[in-house]
């Protein structure tokens, strides 16, 4: 005879597996329906989806404290600059932006006077304080351990090379040695306005394309400061507080 889905030798195992002296009370009944519930449990594939459901769960909950991980390692700076270097690096790129836009954004200063003349010592100022904006940009920049820091550092020597033509009929030049640039104000003010004004003035011109490499430094390095293991003075890595912010040691 069977019961539920199981037959009379199934039984007679789970009977023969009780105590002797509980064979005919009501504990023993009660343990041998308990069993038979349990078999039956299995049988029907209930533990199963309970087992399934559970390690499931399990699964989740790991896989969300590894995305956890991962989320805080990719926020985490591998870098070893130092919060002073990259404060130096977003200062340089910031003045380099003002000029460079002083340069390619301005009207007054491209604008002839009345007897159809530029002012050639405005714009000889203008290009000067560009100039010693990007050397200095270049040297704080240009060995940074950061890499978007450093590419778009070589981007600015590498504009200066595809212009060198240009800049050099104008008076200003590149040392191969150190990549700075430097002027002759004598042939700058005697050259070409329209050489000049292809190179600085205007959407696209290279005094705005120097502009937009030095955002670049200047985003990286804000964001390099934002991660928690900056490289301090002494050789470790710097404390991140809740906000972000690191606080570090440097005198």
């Amino acid at each position: 005879m069977n019961i539920g889905s199981f037959n009379s030798d199934s039984i007679g195992t789970l009977l023969s597996s009780l105590p002797g002296s509980q064979r005919g009370n009501t504990s023993a009944m009660a343990n041998m329906y308990q069993n038979l519930n349990e078999l039956a449990s299995v049988k029907s594939g209930s533990y199963y989806k309970l087992a399934r459901s559970y390690y499931a769960k399990e699964n989740e909950q790991t896989s969300e404290k590894t995305d956890k991980k991962t989320v805080k390692k990719e926020n985490t700076s591998t870098s070893k600059s130092s919060t002073k270097e990259l404060a130096e690096q977003e200062k340089a790129a910031t003045e380099l932006i003002e000029s460079s836009k002083a340069l390619y954004k301005s009207n007054s200063l491209w604008k002839k006077d009345d007897e159809g003349n530029y002012n050639r010592d405005k714009i000889y100022q203008a290009v000067s304080a560009f100039i010693d904006d990007y050397n200095q940009t270049i040297k704080e920049s240009a060995s940074s351990e950061v890499t978007g820091i450093a590419h778009a550092a070589a981007a600015l020597v590498n504009a200066n090379r595809s212009n060198s033509s240009l800049l050099d009929k104008i008076g200003i030049s590149m040392d191969s040695s150190n990549y700075k640039l430097s002027i002759s104000e004598e042939t700058f003010k005697k050259a070409d306005i329209g050489k000049i004004k292809s190179l600085f003035s205007g959407t696209g011109s290279y005094a705005y394309q120097m502009g937009a490499q030095a955002s670049m430094i200047q985003n990286y390095a804000q964001l390099e400061a934002s991660k928690a293991n900056t490289y301090t003075k002494g050789g470790s890595f710097g404390a991140t507080h809740a906000n972000g912010s690191i606080y570090d040691s440097i005198t």
